[in-house]
């Protein structure tokens, strides 16, 4: 192949992969966000939310009772939550775009149930 050859074939792949991204592709969560409202509805168990995330292999801490571990939050506005906090990696396959992670928090009520949960992309820095 000559050098124009290459380079038209290079860029038209980026231009492609670009107008997927922005245009067609689902955003990875916005896909989370259904798939748990969709499998997990409020009042849920503690152990039906760790088996949902054993069952897509979705890495996630222990439960935990103590102040909310939303990443951002002032101290102040940290309150006693009981939660489970799950992630995703997510490899950006797109020039110039960071990987980033997905973290999903459950919280729980008193009788460990289901109360709401919260998602948050978080920028992989290097």
């Amino acid at each position: 192949m000559t050098k124009r050859a290459i380079i038209f074939t290079v860029t038209t792949a980026i231009a492609g992969s670009l107008v997927y991204y922005f245009f067609f592709a689902q955003s990875a969560i916005d896909a989370v966000h259904d798939l748990i409202t969709k499998e997990l509805p409020r009042g849920s168990t503690q152990q039906q939310v760790y088996d949902f995330l054993e069952a897509r292999r979705i890495r996630s801490g222990d439960y935990h009772v103590g102040p909310d571990p939303y990443a951002g939050l002032p101290d102040e506005d940290r309150q006693l939550k009981r939660c489970v906090v799950a992630w995703i990696p997510k490899n950006s396959n797109v020039p110039f775009l960071t990987d980033y992670t997905i973290k999903i928090y459950f919280y729980f009520d008193e009788n460990h149930n289901l109360d709401e949960f919260k998602l948050q992309k978080l920028d992989d820095v290097i």
